[in-house]
C-alpha cells in the first residue's frame, strides 16, 4: 500500500539513530511512543534491513517510512542537517530545509513513492562548520522503499559532499572563460605587429621609395618582429616555470648590471608614451646574488607593465633599497590603478581587470604571472598595492639575503663576437622563405649555403657534399627532420657533421628528442642574427 501524500504532513518526524556501541541504548531510551512507528520489536523485517543498513555505515543515510512518513536517519547525516542535538524528536534543521524546500523536494518525493528512483546532482545548502555558516554542495539519490511484500511503504535516501567538487568545476569554467579570453587577445596581440610589417614591406618595395623611408620601413620591421619574439619568449618561459623546468643561474653581480638594462629594454614603452621615470638606487656599488638575466626581465615587465596602463604623460618611479640584506624592488605609477577584486586574481594566468582589457596595447595576462614565478624561483615574494581605479598602483619585489656584502666580481668587457671562419652550411626548412632569408642572412657572413627543403633533399646533400654545419627544421613532409637527422648520423660522413634544430618546437620534451635523435644543439625561432653569429663561433 502507498503512503500517504507528503504535502499534508506539516514537517517531517524526526528520529535520530545512533551508530556504534550506544545504538542499542539509544534506540531502547528513544520514546518511540511519540512516533507512529512504535516500538523497534515491532518493526517490520524490511524496515529493520534499512535500519541496520544506515546504522552500519559511515555514509550520511535517512528513511521516510510509513503513511505517516516519519524520518529516520543515522548520525552521519546529522552535520548535513546542521543537528545540535540529535536526541528526540522535531530537534535539527530537517524541519526548516523541509519548509525551505517544500516546492522542490515534494515533488520530487512523490516520484520516488511511485517508484521511480530519483537523482539530485548538486543540492546546495548552508551548513554550520564550528559555528560559521558555510555553503555545502551535495548529491543525492532517492530510491523507493519496500516492505516484505514488495509495496512501497517510503523512500530510502543517501548522499556524499560534493562541496570541493563543485569548486573545482567552478575554478575549470572560470579557468576556461580566461583561457578563451586570453587565446582572443593572443591572436589580437600577435596580429598588431603583422599589420606595420606587412606595411613596410610594402613601403621598402615600392619602386619610388627613399632611403630614408627605407631605413624606416627596416626599423618597423626589426622593432614589430623583436616585439612578436618577446611575447613568444614570454609564453615559453611561463610554460618551463608552470612545468617546474626552468632554472635559475645565479651569480654575484652589481645591482646596476641588472637595472640598466631592464631600464634600456623598457625604454621604448615609456618614451612611447611620454612617460617620466625616476630611478632610485641604494648609494654606492651593490653586490647581489641572482640571475641576472631573469630579474632583469622581472623589472623590465614591471617597467613596462607600469608604462602600459598609465595615461600619457604620466610618472613611473623605479625603487630599489637594501633593508638588511634583503633586496626591496618597487615599481609606482599614477596610472588606472587596480579594483580590489582583481587584486586577489592579478597574478593568476589569463586575469586581467576591465580597465586593462579595454587598453588595445595591454598585453594577453602572462606578464605578471611570469613574474610572480621568476620572483619566486629567487625565494622572494611579489605584491601589488592600489587605492582603487585611477589612483595608481605598485608593485613590490622581496628577495631574502639577496645582497652581498663581497664586493662583486666586476663583468668582464663583452667581447665582440668575432666573424666565424667561413663554413659550409646547409639549410633544411620546408617554408620556402624562412629558409631562403637564413640563407641569405649567413651568406652576407661570407659563409658557403646551400639549402633543402625537405629531409630527404637534406640527407642527399649530406652525402655528396659533407657540409660543416645543417640547421634542419623538424617539422617537414615527406622525412622529418628527427628522422632526417638519424638518415645524416648513420652516413659515413654524417658522424663529424654539426646537427642543429631551427625549429617552433621549443618545450624539454621537443630538446630531448632532438638531442636523441643526434642533433648538437636545437634552436627554437625566431634567432636573431647575433645569435647565430654566437653559435657559428662557438661551434
Amino acid at each position: 500500500m502507498r503512503p500517504s501524500r507528503l504535502e499534508p504532513v506539516p514537517e517531517p518526524q524526526l528520529a535520530f539513530l545512533a551508530g556504534g556501541g550506544e545504538m542499542g541504548k539509544r534506540v531502547r531510551e528513544h520514546d518511540w511512543a511519540r512516533t507512529p512507528l512504535g516500538a523497534p520489536t515491532q518493526w517490520p523485517q524490511a524496515l529493520k534491513t534499512l535500519v541496520g543498513l544506515m546504522l552500519a555505515s559511515e555514509q550520511p543515510m535517512f528513511l521516510a517510512w510509513g503513511p505517516a512518513q516519519t524520518w529516520l536517519y543515522n548520525d552521519a547525516f546529522i552535520p548535513i542537517m546542521g543537528a545540535k542535538h540529535p536526541h528526540g524528536l522535531g530537534q535539527g534543521a530537517l524541519g526548516e530545509v523541509w519548509k525551505e524546500a517544500r516546492e522542490v523536494l515534494a515533488p520530487m518525493f512523490e516520484r520516488v513513492l511511485a517508484g521511480e528512483p530519483v537523482h539530485m546532482q548538486d543540492f546546495g545548502l548552508m551548513l554550520d562548520r564550528g559555528g560559521r555558516l558555510e555553503e555545502a554542495h551535495f548529491a543525492f539519490s532517492y530510491t523507493p522503499a519496500r516492505d516484505e511484500h514488495g509495496r512501497i511503504a517510503g523512500l530510502f535516501g543517501a548522499c556524499i559532499e560534493i562541496t570541493e567538487r563543485v569548486a573545482a568545476e567552478k575554478m575549470l569554467r572560470d579557468m576556461d572563460r580566461r583561457k578563451d579570453a586570453f587565446l582572443a587577445t593572443l591572436a589580437h596581440e600577435l596580429r598588431n605587429p603583422l599589420a606595420p610589417i606587412r606595411q613596410a614591406v610594402q613601403v621598402a618595395k615600392a619602386p619610388n621609395t627613399s632611403a630614408e623611408q627605407l631605413r624606416w620601413a627596416h626599423g618597423v620591421i626589426e622593432r614589430q618582429s623583436s616585439h612578436m619574439a618577446l611575447l613568444l619568449d614570454d609564453l615559453l618561459d611561463m610554460s618551463r616555470i608552470s612545468r617546474a623546468q626552468l632554472q635559475l643561474r645565479k651569480s654575484v653581480l652589481e645591482l646596476a648590471a641588472v637595472v640598466d638594462p631592464a631600464v634600456e629594454a623598457a625604454r621604448p614603452w615609456i618614451d612611447a608614451r611620454k612617460h617620466s621615470l625616476e630611478v632610485s638606487l641604494p648609494p654606492g656599488p651593490l653586490s647581489i646574488e641572482a640571475d641576472g638575466l631573469r630579474l632583469s626581465q622581472v623589472i623590465c615587465n614591471l617597467l613596462n607593465n607600469a608604462a602600459k596602463y598609465t595615461n600619457d604623460g604620466g610618472r613611473i618611479e623605479l625603487r630599489i633599497r637594501n633593508e638588511g640584506g634583503t633586496l626591496v624592488i618597487s615599481v609606482r605609477d599614477n596610472g588606472i590603478g587596480l579594483d580590489k577584486e582583481i587584486v586577489p586574481r592579478l597574478f593568476e594566468m589569463y586575469a586581467r581587470s576591465q580597465a586593462a582589457l579595454e587598453r588595445a596595447e595591454g598585453g594577453f595576462g602572462i606578464g605578471l604571472p611570469l613574474v610572480k614565478g621568476l620572483v619566486e624561483l629567487h625565494g622572494g615574494t611579489i605584491s601589488a598595492h592600489s587605492a582603487g581605479p585611477g589612483q595608481g598602483s605598485e608593485f613590490t619585489v622581496t628577495l631574502p639575503d639577496a645582497v652581498r656584502t663581497a664586493q662583486a666580481r666586476q663583468p668582464a668587457v663583452a667581447e665582440v663576437i668575432r666573424t666565424a671562419p667561413h663554413k659550409r652550411i646547409l639549410v633544411v626548412d620546408d617554408n620556402i622563405d624562412a629558409g631562403e632569408t637564413l640563407m641569405m642572412l649567413l651568406r652576407l657572413d661570407g659563409h658557403d649555403v646551400r639549402l633543402a627543403h625537405d629531409g630527404e633533399q637534406a640527407v642527399d646533400v649530406v652525402g655528396n657534399a659533407a657540409p660543416d654545419i645543417v640547421f634542419l627544421d623538424i617539422g617537414m613532409p615527406r622525412v622529418n627532420g628527427y628522422e632526417a637527422a638519424r638518415r645524416i648520423r648513420a652516413l659515413p660522413a654524417g658522424g663529424g657533421v654539426k646537427l642543429v634544430a631551427l625549429t617552433g618546437w621549443g618545450q624539454p620534451r621537443d630538446r630531448e628528442r632532438a638531442a636523441q635523435a643526434g642533433f648538437d644543439m636545437h634552436l627554437t625561432k625566431p634567432v636573431a642574427h647575433e645569435a647565430l653569429r654566437e653559435l657559428l663561433h662557438r661551434l
